[in-house]
């Protein structure tokens, strides 16, 4: 099945422009706190790294995991889910699923259909990260703001899901997303103090947090720093753009 979000669309179907849309404006006090609290933890990790205040064998660990579930979203969520650039068997979907739950970015049925609609309405009120609304919304403020029914009621009848509706991995997380994602962390949390790589929890837990803040950045430029700076090869009417750090990056 082929998904069609091309900016081709957008600019021969300028039509869906003139629909209006309902912008987030109202905190979202749970994804608020959540980014408010462990945002501060990730910087103390970033402390103690530039201090030298931490064990290499962990370091590398960690560095390792945090790779891994980065790239569960350029190729998991990003190219396989939300535009079908390849096709995958059960067993790699299932460990991509398994890593994605670990971003903390949603469940993978609603973060391919925001990517869905970003692609069609790029950069306007439809767009749920709209860059127009500046750096720092299009960054992470608008997760600060998220509102999914209004999300809901912006995409209905605007993007194709139902290839996501039929894969059993996407729905099965998408049922089972809260506490699936609470027995990942537990084991994320686990396992290196059970192989002898850390004895200190706080120290797992703020590695886990620097981690996870770094994959939610690298995400998060692709709406932004890629959106403001960067060349325009082939459609210099459109904001988005190709930044050659940004997809370093989000890699």
């Amino acid at each position: 099945m082929e998904v069609v979000c091309s900016e081709t669309e957008m600019k021969t179907n300028k039509n869906i422009f003139k629909r209006d849309f309902e912008i987030f404006d109202t905190i979202n006090p749970v994804i608020f706190t959540l980014i408010t609290i462990s945002h501060p933890i990730a910087f103390y990790q970033l402390v103690l790294i530039c201090k030298g205040d931490f064990d290499w064998g962990y370091f590398i660990y960690q560095g390792m995991v945090t790779i891994a579930i980065g790239l569960s979203i350029t190729a998991g969520a990003h190219r396989l889910w939300s535009h079908r650039s390849y096709k995958a068997n059960l067993p790699l979907r299932i460990i991509l699923m398994t890593l994605n739950t670990l971003t903390f970015q949603g469940p993978l049925y609603t973060w391919a259909r925001w990517h869905r609609q970003h692609h069609k309405f790029s950069d306007t009120d439809g767009d749920p990260h709209n860059a127009r609304r500046g750096f720092f919304y299009s960054q992470i403020g608008w997760l600060m703001v998220y509102d999914h029914q209004k999300f809901l009621r912006n995409s209905a009848g605007q993007i194709e899901s139902a290839d996501l509706e039929a894969d059993g991995v996407v729905m099965w997380q998408n049922r089972n997303y809260f506490w699936w994602g609470g027995f990942l962390l537990l084991i994320q949390i686990m396992l290196p103090l059970l192989l002898g790589l850390e004895t200190c929890v706080f120290r797992v837990i703020t590695a886990i947090c620097f981690g996870t803040c770094l994959n939610l950045f690298a995400a998060g430029s692709v709406n932004s720093f890629a959106h403001m700076w960067g060349t325009r090869p082939y459609d210099k009417s459109i904001r988005p753009r190709q930044n050659a750090w940004v997809s370093l990056l989000a890699l």
